[in-house]
């Protein structure tokens, strides 16, 4: 696991290629509420926000989230549907990576592809806490 100390701007992280299954589209949907009649046809999309929340996700498990840490902002574009059962790819960078006054400013970019073709690119600010004493090797 990446710690956000050490990420640097341009700085890509592990792809990843993953499916989103429509047991799990619809648990995703009872779970926030959605009955639109988008998702009741026969071969729905996936809802965009459970593609976002999942890369998220994937990005999460590849950099440490310390105690304190603060979503700052999110942003998402869609560009497509993307559809249950089929695979989807994830890239991600680190476009930004700062410290100011011991607190550390890192945003991850991430992309879904689905057979090369583009669904989703978001992006995620996070405010990190100074770290402790105990936590800078240097002391």
């Amino acid at each position: 696991m990446l710690s956000p100390f050490d990420l640097s701007p341009g700085q890509p992280l592990t792809p990843a290629t993953f499916t989103i299954t429509a047991d799990e589209a619809r648990a995703y949907l009872q779970a926030v509420g959605d009955t639109s009649a988008l998702y009741q046809q026969a071969a729905p999309p996936l809802p965009p926000l459970l593609l976002a929340a999942r890369g998220l996700q994937l990005l999460m498990a590849q950099v440490e989230i310390p105690p304190g840490t603060v979503h700052g902002s999110q942003e998402c574009e869609f560009f497509q549907p993307a559809y249950a059962g089929r695979p989807l790819n994830l890239t991600a960078s680190v476009p930004r990576a700062a410290t100011r006054q011991g607190q550390r400013f890192v945003t991850l970019e991430m992309e879904l592809f689905d057979d090369g073709a583009p669904v989703c690119r978001g992006r995620a600010a996070l405010i990190i806490p100074a770290r402790g004493k105990g936590d800078d090797p240097a002391g």
